[in-house]
Formats: structure tokens, C-alpha cells, sequence
């Protein structure tokens, strides 16, 4: 909220400041302006003294705004980066917090690494004041590159993003059938915006013609997700965003904003 504030100030402060550089300009262009259009010289007196307190004004606001960023609370971004090797104990026990029993395990998880390493993605909230960067692991989402064996699987709930495999996997290079989204979290509400973002980007970058995504939702939050988006059950006579279920959405149909 304070960041949007301050963004909000700084437009408003650099409007200010333009508006008074115009009318502060008036008065230097009045020869030219009088060869155009006569006009009384407390007109142009009234164009300074108006410029010149909007100027001060916009002056002074800005270096408030740059004091607050110098003096204020640490600035704040959000990371991403696929998990490395050293990586996997602490995203796995972010992700148990989550999932509990669904969460794969440590072995699994290097597995699919393996085969892929852009697979699983980490999310880190970095803070920075005084010179030093400070960073917290606070999100993960997985996005799985399917081969066509794979998909015929999940069409009839065979496998879920717990179960499938290294085999499962496109590997890099590999022609992909389809897209698996799983394991989204974040542990934060500047986070949770930040996943939604980049999740989405990274679908977008391997989406194709024909492709369907895949998702099977394990929280509230992640039916509630599901439903927006508009993804369907792949079993008739299962609602919408059932917890625990295989659920699809055809590339055409995947938002792109």
C-alpha cells in the first residue's frame, strides 16, 4: 500500500512540477508571444508567481518522497528462480506446511529437477536498507512440461502432480503434449500476487496451439483459482473446482492478462 502511495506521489508530484515549468516559461517567451497576441503584463507576472509556488511545492514534496525512501521501511521485491539441488530441504518444508501428505518428497523432487531443471520455481521476498539484502523463501509453483503418455494418464486421474515421475516429464528439448500447473503457494499477500503474475508468464512462454493445461487444486485457495480461470473437471459430474481433482483448460482459452 505504501509503495502504491508513493507511486501515486510521484506522478502527482512530476505533473505539478511540468505545469509550473509551462507557466514558468510564459513569461520568458513574451516577446515572441506579443508578435502573436497582446497581453497585459499582469498576466504574465500572475503566470510567474503561480509557477513559481507550484514549483516549490512540487520541490518540496519530492525531496520528502526521496527522504522517506532513504530514511523509511526497507524497500521490498519479490524473486524468482528454479530450485537448485541446495534449495530442495527448504522448499519441500514450505511445501509440507501446505500440503501435508501431498507433498513430494525431497527424492522426488530432485528427480524431476533432473530431467528438468526449470520445473519448480522459488519465490523469495527480498529486503534491502541500509546496503544489505535480506531474503525469505515465501512461494513455489511448479509448471510441468507433459509428454502425450502422460496426459492420456491424467485424463483419467491416474496420476497427479504428487505422482508423476521423472518419465512424466518433457525433457528440454523434447516436444511437450500439454502443461501441468501444481504446488502454488505463498506464504504472503505481496506474494501471492507476485506467484499469480509470474505463473501465468511462464505459461504463457511455453503455451501452444493445441495444448491444455492441467491443475488439480489442494487448498481453497487453489479451487477458488480454478473457477476463475475457468478450468473444467476432466471427469463429467464432477463441480468445478473440487478439491483433489484433475481439472483442464485448453490454450485458447488460458487468460493473457
Amino acid at each position: 500500500m505504501l509503495d502504491r502511495i508513493r507511486k501515486i506521489g510521484w506522478d502527482v508530484l512530476l505533473g505539478t512540477l511540468g505545469v509550473a515549468a509551462v507557466l514558468l516559461a510564459i513569461p520568458l517567451v513574451r516577446p515572441d508571444m506579443d508578435k502573436v497576441i497582446h497581453a497585459p503584463e499582469g498576466l504574465y507576472l500572475a503566470f510567474a508567481i503561480v509557477g513559481s509556488f507550484l514549483a516549490a511545492i512540487a520541490l518540496i514534496g519530492i525531496v520528502i518522497l526521496l527522504l522517506s525512501l532513504a530514511f523509511g521501511r526497507p524497500s521490498t521485491w519479490c524473486e524468482f528462480r528454479p530450485v537448485t539441488r541446495r534449495d530442495v530441504r527448504q522448499v519441500f518444508e514450505l511445501m509440507q506446511e501446505y500440503f501435508g501428505e501431498e507433498t513430494p518428497s525431497c527424492t522426488r523432487i530432485l528427480e524431476w529437477q533432473r530431467r528438468n531443471k526449470a520445473v519448480l520455481t522459488a519465490v523469495y521476498c527480498k529486503k534491502l536498507k541500509g546496503g544489505r539484502t535480506k531474503q525469505e523463501l515465501v512461494g513455489v509453483f511448479k509448471v510441468f512440461p507433459l509428454t502425450q503418455q502422460t496426459v492420456e494418464l491424467l485424463e483419467t486421474e491416474k496420476v497427479s502432480g504428487a505422482t508423476l515421475g521423472a518419465s512424466n516429464i518433457a525433457a528440454e528439448g523434447d516436444d511437450v503434449a500439454a502443461l501441468y500447473i501444481g504446488d502454488v503457494l505463498a506464504s504472503t499477500r505481496q506474494g501471492r500476487a507476485e506467484v499469480v503474475r509470474q505463473l501465468k508468464y511462464c505459461i504463457m512462454r511455453q503455451l501452444k496451439p493445441g495444448i491444455s493445461v492441467y491443475t488439480r487444486p489442494l487448498t481453497s485457495d487453489g479451487a477458488r483459482l480454478v473457477r476463475k480461470y475457468n478450468f473444467v473437471p476432466v471427469m463429467k459430474d464432477v463441480p468445478s473446482g473440487s478439491v483433489g481433482r484433475i481439472h483442464k483448460l485448453n490454450a485458447a482459452d488460458f487468460p493473457t492478462s
